[in-house]
């Protein structure tokens, strides 16, 4: 019962500690600053793709707004065009369908039409490459893209971005080199 209450305790705390206003501007700054981003993202999408053995392929999009989780615009996007196990693939997919409807949806109030200030892709360097083709395809090449491997704890960011932490031109990125 003991371990029961301080579990508890510690949940109820995390919640409060992520619903901070002070805590999450902290984030969204330091999001900023490591991603060299020109203003604080205030719409974030994160993609990921899921496939048992290249089976049952489903690629998810979560959705944060001023850095708090927007539940209601989740979405999941079963796989549709890919056969066999081509995470490169799957992602272009994913983000075609999903910035495809944004350009043809109306602008007032909808999920599918409000564009992100950043993209976050759960892959490396092939799945960020593969993403940027995807957008660039889609006419939402500006947007900012990162990809985080989560094993390697690494973060990914396209070559077009300076090393020395200023972008280079977002309105006219080269073209992404190809995945891998």
């Amino acid at each position: 019962m003991v371990a029961d209450n301080a579990r508890e305790s510690l949940e109820q705390s995390k919640i409060r500690s992520v619903a901070d206003p002070h805590m999450l501007m902290a984030a969204l700054q330091e999001l900023q600053k490591v991603l060299f981003l020109r203003g604080l993202p205030g719409r974030i999408e994160c993609y990921d793709i899921s496939n048992i053995q290249g089976a049952s392929a489903v690629g998810s999009m979560v959705v944060f707004e001023e850095g708090l989780p927007r539940k209601s615009e989740y979405r999941r996007f079963q796989i549709k065009t890919v056969a066999g196990a081509d995470d490169y693939a799957m992602i272009q997919e994913v983000l075609r369908r999903r910035f495809k409807r944004a350009s043809t949806e109306d602008r007032g109030g909808n999920a599918w039409a409000a564009l992100p200030e950043l993209v976050l892709i759960d892959g490396g360097r092939g799945q960020l490459n593969a993403a940027l083709q995807a957008m660039e395809h889609s006419g939402v090449g500006s947007i900012p893209c990162a990809s985080i491997a989560k094993e390697e704890e690494v973060v990914f960011l396209p070559s077009w971005m300076s090393l020395s932490g200023c972008p280079a031109s977002r309105r006219s990125p080269p073209a992404a080199e190809g995945p891998g």
